[in-house]
Formats: C-alpha cells, sequence, structure tokens
C-alpha cells in the first residue's frame, strides 16, 4: 500500500538522481527484517553448541570413550545448524533487500512524463506506476530531405552510426 508519493511525481514534476518518489508501507518488510535477525542469532547459537559438542565428541573418540557412531551424529548435528546459520544469513539478506526496495528512487536525474499512482493504493510488482525519463541528454528526429544531406557531410553510401569524428556539427 502506497504510503507517501513525492510533490514531484506528477506530469512534467522533475526530479534528482537518488530523490525518493514513492514509499509503500514497510511494516511487514521490517518486521520481517527483525524475524532474519532473530533467526540469525538462534542459528549462531545452535551452531556454536554444535560446534563444541563436536570438539567435546572429538575428545572423547581420540581416548575412546565413546562410539564412532556417536560422533557421526554429533558431526551431522554441526553440519545442521551449520547449514541453518547459512540459511539464516541469507534469508535476513533477502528481508533487508526487500525493505529497501519500500521505496522507489530515481536512478537519475529527470522528468515524470505521467504517473498512475496515489496515497492508499495497491500496488503489486511489475506494476508501472509512471512514466519518466532521464533529462540530461536529449534524441531529438529531424527528418531531412534527400536533396539537404549534401549539407551534412555524411559519406557516400555509409551505413550505421556514425563515428564522432564524422558527425557534422549541428547547432
Amino acid at each position: 500500500r502506497i504510503k507517501w508519493v513525492s510533490p514531484n511525481l506528477v506530469a512534467g514534476g522533475y526530479f534528482a538522481k537518488d530523490d525518493a518518489l514513492l514509499r509503500i508501507d514497510d511494516r511487514d518488510y521490517r518486521s520481517a527484517v527483525a524475524r532474519g535477525q532473530a533467526a540469525l542469532t538462534r542459528a549462531h547459537a545452535e551452531e556454536e553448541l554444535a560446534r563444541y559438542e563436536l570438539a567435546r565428541m572429538e575428545e572423547l573418540v581420540k581416548n575412546k570413550l565413546t562410539s564412532q557412531s556417536s560422533r557421526e551424529t554429533v558431526l551431522r548435528n554441526y553440519r545442521i545448524a551449520k547449514a541453518t546459520l547459512q540459511d539464516a544469513k541469507l534469508a535476513l539478506e533477502q528481508a533487508k533487500r526487500d525493505l529497501w526496495r519500500t521505496e522507489i528512487r530515481a536512478p537519475y536525474d529527470g522528468l515524470v512524463r505521467n504517473e498512475r499512482v496515489d496515497i492508499g493504493q495497491y500496488i503489486t510488482r511489475g506494476q508501472s506506476i509512471a512514466s519518466v525519463y532521464a533529462s540530461d541528454s536529449i534524441e531529438v528526429r529531424l527528418p531531412v530531405a534527400d536533396r539537404q544531406l549534401a549539407y551534412l557531410n555524411i559519406p557516400l553510401g555509409y551505413r550505421g552510426e556514425i563515428t564522432k569524428e564524422q558527425r557534422s556539427m549541428v547547432l
């Protein structure tokens, strides 16, 4: 759900690079980050306990005070705890990325052609919210009559994009 729209996100509005254009409700995403941090803390503790237990079991096996199958069970538990820790780290990274994506920022300086959203509206992934274009350069297509091509100094029979050295100066 959209909770804030920049006053510049209107047809004809100007925005600078990295300006926030839109924010969606981020409460669920903040909760996911907090849950991810808690899961990571728990996974760290479980991995640490499994590592200590494995070291203890290695010592017992070395002194022939326990069976090899007990060591293998503890080793399996350690590997599971290690995998759980890695999974928790990745889940937290994903939750942080999702939270970061609740704010849409301008990737460049530009202008808004049109916008299709308003505060309170629900949006989904991939939904078009506005049409924007960069304002740092503009390409203008100018039709030129055949008889006027001589004024542009274009090499005869040339196809494709003209290199900078061969381009005519345009004012």
